[in-house]
């Protein structure tokens, strides 16, 4: 009764504080055996005139440790998605779907969890789930464990069969060194000839980087955090080379600090700043972003190079 009462109370607290913003829990069912798993959903709608860059969102991992004896069987990716109110307002829609389990009997509480909006703190409702004892029927014959069979194949046999299934997977690489070693002698061997150096633009680069970056593609394996620091690195050296405003071992706001002072479209400013936030949020919030989002960031920065890009005049000239 007590814990139920501090839960309410701190409920009540995080709607005070921040009375624009849902934040719900919702379990599948409310009864459940020991060791049943139980899927519960987690919804999060809050304006999207929040600053991203200091918005921390719950995410549920299997390494999350939640109270009561629950324990985190499977998660689902999270989802993050704008909508307009019918008041035109912005809103963000933040859900996830996971599944519990508890191996202690009774009454459990799950929640409340509590997310960080700037300066307020807002937390969900506490989910209470009953959790009954599985009935043993006492008039059964107990059982015999089965015994462990043996493995009727050799090491040499299991060797043989992997290398019959995987053979192009050891010969590939065999052969790819044989041509390496007749490449390099051959190279080796040829007189050395001076070629002259040319100077690629340092935007030419970062726009092929940029689009190995997109042919990569490697979001879609959940590389999320370094999908967004490959993108925001270009951005970074781009605005070193064309603003001169240092980067290196910068944090995103700093460079936002000193971006303010160069001559920059408004528009421009407020979209890199979008950027870094959103990229700060996967990179240490580990928010996983929308599909759109992963293709959007790089088609921007390469938006921004091409219309920023200094005059090939101004380059002759340098």
């Amino acid at each position: 009764m007590k814990k139920g009462l501090i839960i309410a109370f701190v409920f009540l607290l995080g709607s005070f504080q921040a009375q624009d913003v849902s934040f719900s829990l919702i379990a599948k069912q409310n009864k459940a055996l020991i060791g049943e798993p139980v899927q519960v959903n987690m919804l999060l709608t809050y304006p999207a005139s929040y600053d991203e860059s200091q918005v921390l969102l719950p995410l549920i991992t299997d390494s999350t440790v939640l109270d009561g004896g629950i324990e985190v069987w499977e998660t689902q990716p999270s989802t993050k998605k704008s909508e307009t109110t019918n008041k035109g307002e912005y809103i963000w829609n933040y859900q996830q779907s996971f599944t519990v389990a508890s191996f202690d009997s009774g009454q459990v509480d799950l929640g409340p969890l509590q997310a960080i909006l700037e300066d307020d703190t807002v937390y969900s409702n506490s989910v209470l789930l009953l959790i009954n004892p599985v009935e043993v029927d006492t008039t059964l014959d107990f059982k015999d464990i089965k015994t462990i069979d043996a493995d009727p194949f050799t090491s040499w046999e299991i060797f043989i069969m992997w290398l019959d299934e995987h053979w192009p997977w050891v010969a590939v690489p065999i052969l790819a060194i044989l041509i390496i070693i007749v490449l390099y002698k051959i190279l080796k061997d040829r007189p050395a000839r001076e070629e002259r150096k040319v100077i690629i633009p340092l935007h030419i680069t970062l726009l092929n980087r940029l689009n190995q970056i997109r042919n990569n593609k490697i979001w879609q394996d959940g590389s999320y955090k370094q999908h967004f620091s490959d993108v925001t690195e270009v951005m970074q050296k781009y605005i070193a080379y064309r603003y001169n405003v240092p980067t290196l071992e910068r944090t995103s706001p700093e460079i936002l600090n000193a971006l303010k002072l160069k001559a920059i479209s408004e528009d421009d400013y407020k979209q890199i700043e979008k950027i870094f936030g959103l990229a700060d949020m996967v990179k240490f919030a580990k928010t996983v972003p929308m599909q759109q989002e992963n293709e959007q960031i790089v088609a921007f920065t390469e938006q921004f190079i091409r219309s920023t890009r200094p005059d090939e005049n101004d380059l002759a000239e340098a």
